[in-house]
């Protein structure tokens, strides 16, 4: 796999330098230093892309695909089945709920960012039962395992094993990890 995708890594690896400014290689070396000084070749032969250039292509080409990128959004299946409508307007606002809660537009613009620079994009999406807001604690128990009960009478809560809502992680995936099978 890592064979089948090695000129592609090898080119994303050179986007990366490009933007980052640190494609020139090094002055000391005679090699490029001899090109460099050379009087045979012409100018046109040792222009390179700068940092600026690059990044104001890059950029232009984001602001492109972000202005034309369209949303996401859910309808029905047949607008003449009651059902069909309320699941479509239940999974609507879910959907609505998920963008505004996760900053959806804020990771659509580094996504687009990562696609204009390394030419690929990748997420993991995943639920994680210990993300979100603190719901409570689990009750404490005995050895053997019935709660223990305050002098109230209401179940004592355990601090060391709290209880959270859940949500989702978005965990970045860099294409150079991604190996398909050759």
């Amino acid at each position: 796999g890592e064979n089948a995708d090695s000129e592609l890594f090898a080119e994303q690896r050179s986007n990366i330098l490009i933007v980052a400014g640190d494609h020139y290689t090094k002055r000391q070396s005679k090699y490029w230093n001899r090109i460099r000084d050379s009087r045979d070749l012409s100018n046109e032969q040792k222009v390179r892309i700068t940092k600026n250039h690059a990044q104001r292509i890059i950029k232009t080409f984001i602001n492109m695909i972000l202005t034309h990128s369209p949303g996401t959004t859910v309808s029905p299946r047949s607008e003449n089945e009651p059902s069909d409508m309320k699941a479509a307007q239940l999974n609507k606002a879910a959907w609505l709920y998920i963008q505004d809660r996760e900053k959806f537009s804020v990771k659509k613009q580094l996504y687009a960012q990562d696609f204009g620079i390394i030419g690929e994009v990748a997420t993991k999406l995943f639920w994680d039962w210990t993300k979100g807001d603190l719901i409570g604690y689990e009750p404490e128990t005995d050895e053997m395992g019935q709660p223990v009960f305050d002098e109230f009478g209401k179940p004592k809560m355990n601090p060391k094993a709290p209880i959270y809502a859940g949500g989702l992680v978005f965990e970045q995936i860099y294409p150079m990890n991604l190996i398909r099978a050759s």
